[in-house]
Formats: structure tokens, sequence, C-alpha cells
């Protein structure tokens, strides 16, 4: 793909080349599931690793034809993880009932596996960050976009 990104969504275009270099893949998986609004549960297939994350998805973004978007919300579900001090703070800020124990099997599911999302991808690969994600300005619209303009 031509890098005709403008550098502050350069996030974006990592995604992207991240994407299309693992060949990753993504479709629902239901083995974790939240009966909770925008919760869903995504296996994410690389072609010798495959990963099962549990996540929010507040906007209904997810869409198996946007690779590049799926993995943005995969790594912003593992930044939500890593952020909460514990189960309790988690369950807080993703607005789900403490007592849930399909929650709690979600956070204990999300404590094994976002290591090894990390450990396959390194630290250069990151989500677009929270806020500009929120607004849906340029890089989220990108994010939207970019795999159809192929």
């Amino acid at each position: 793909m031509e890098n005709n990104t403008p550098k502050k969504y350069s996030k974006v275009e990592v995604l992207k080349a991240t994407v299309d270099k693992h060949q990753l893949t993504f479709k629902l998986n239901d083995a974790i599931n939240i009966n909770a609004e925008g919760f869903i549960t995504v296996k994410m297939q690389a072609a010798d690793h495959q990963f099962i994350i549990p996540l929010m998805d507040e906007f209904g973004d997810f869409d198996v034809q946007k690779p590049t978007l799926a993995l943005h919300l995969v790594l912003l579900a593992c930044e939500d993880f890593e952020e909460a001090e514990d189960y309790l703070i988690w369950c807080k800020a993703l607005g789900f009932n403490a007592s849930n124990e399909t929650c709690r099997a979600a956070w204990f599911h999300l404590r094994d596996e976002v290591p090894n999302v990390r450990a396959f991808f390194g630290d250069q690969v990151q989500a677009v960050d929270v806020f500009n994600y929120q607004m849906g300005a340029g890089a989220t619209q990108l994010l939207r976009q970019i795999d159809a303009t192929q």
C-alpha cells in the first residue's frame, strides 16, 4: 500500500502493516459471553498463533472485513486490562457487575492472554489513543476505511 497517510496517523499504518505481515484474520467467538451491550469475544488468527480476546466494542465497529480495525479493538482490550490495577477496577471501568462469574472468567482469561498478545506483537504495535478513537476523527475514520482501500 502506498504511504499517503499523514504522520499523525502512523499508528494506523503500523496496525495495517502488522495485519498484512501476520496475515491476521478475525471472527466472532462465543468462548466468553458476558451479557452486556457492546461486549464481544474475538478470535484473532495468525498463521501459527491464535488468540481469544473478550473486548468491549462500544461503537459496534467490529467487522471481519476490517482486520486493521479489529486489531485496534484487540489492542484496546489489552490496554484496558493493563491499565486496571485489579479485577474490581477493570469491572468498574467497563461497567460490569463484579459479582458476575462470567466477568471474572473473562478477566482471568485476559490475565493469561494479554501477555501472549504483547509478546507476539511487541511494543511497536499500539492502538490509536482512546480519546481520538472515541471522538471518531481522522485516525478513527482511517481505521474504518483502510482495509477497503486495497
